[in-house]
């Protein structure tokens, strides 16, 4: 189901990324890649309906005796406490929510940090850097005498914070996002969208414009978040670094998803060596939902004692 999930994600980046008319002629002749895609979907939504029905009827065998933990038994529950036992329920509902829920947590911090892998290869003089501060600011993390740094540990890891930033500028997780006008508007710069216009946003693109970064907006650069004088991070506003978007529909997860980073670098860059198997200057992107490494990424872990 993952592969098909796959598929289908970067199916979807490619129907935004060509004219409607084509990729609606091909899935209204099931062919090509819409018909992979219908094929793939099937597979999903036999699957996870298939969930859904055991959930409810391990829900009815229970009759309510006991709360299960797993992501659908509590979706019910909470559905019965906002509705009422006897409100109907539609499955369907609970498949998009599944859906959703799967394609946004695909291996999302696992992607942001293959590319710092990557990017530290590229340039060892900042995985130096992050080094000098993990042994500076955390030294019982350094010495082995600490195992995992605590949350408020990786407070105090600025640089490290700064080249997970400068990172995820250059590497989006989500290269691309749509949104839709519930009502006409005009923008700042005057261009008018009605009601119903759908709005794509190229994160990919935004990180790497130089009327916005600087002329030096294609260079890894970790400085640049940090302030010269106070050593902290920069306050850098949603609608300049967008990649876990901004407003109402921020990314929930964003706070979590930068301490689940800080904490599994701070904790392996302290222990050991990543070495990338290939050339660093030779791995790009494969466009889908979310911004992964074509071919995927293979390292030799050494120790460092």
């Amino acid at each position: 189901m993952l592969e098909a999930l796959q598929r289908s994600s970067a199916r979807v980046v490619g129907r935004i990324l060509e004219p409607s008319w084509c990729w609606k002629l091909r899935r209204y002749l099931n062919i090509g890649a819409e018909r992979q895609f219908a094929t793939d979907m099937t597979r999903v939504n036999d699957m996870l309906y298939g969930f859904i029905t055991r959930s409810i009827q391990d829900k009815a065998n229970r009759g309510g005796s006991e709360c299960r933990m797993d992501l659908i038994s509590l979706y019910l529950e909470q559905h019965a406490v906002d509705n009422g036992k006897d409100a109907p329920f539609h499955p369907k509902k609970l498949r998009d929510f599944l859906v959703s829920f799967l394609a946004a947590g695909q291996d999302t911090t696992a992607t942001a940090m293959s590319w710092f892998l990557v990017m530290i290869n590229r340039y060892p003089k900042i995985l130096e850097n992050v080094r000098r501060e993990i042994h500076d600011k955390l030294p019982d993390l350094a010495s082995g005498k600490q195992k995992v740094p605590s949350l408020e540990d990786t407070h105090r890891l600025v640089y490290l914070e700064a080249a997970i930033k400068e990172t995820l500028r250059l590497f989006p997780v989500a290269p691309i996002s749509g949104r839709t006008a519930m009502r006409d508007v005009t923008m700042s710069n005057g261009v008018f969208l009605a009601k119903g216009t759908s709005v794509h946003m190229p994160h990919y693109m935004m990180g790497r414009m130089n009327s916005v970064w600087g002329q030096d907006a294609e260079e890894f650069k970790p400085d640049r978040w940090i302030d010269p004088v106070t050593r902290k991070i920069l306050a850098v506003s949603v609608s300049k670094f967008s990649a876990f978007y901004g407003g109402p529909h921020a990314c929930l997860g964003m706070k979590f998803a930068m301490s689940e980073i800080k904490i599994t670098l701070a904790t392996l860059l302290s222990r050991y060596n990543f070495k990338t198997s290939r050339e660093p200057f030779d791995y790009t992107y494969r466009m889908a939902l979310s911004l992964r490494i074509d071919g995927g990424l293979d390292v030799a872990v050494t120790s460092l004692d």
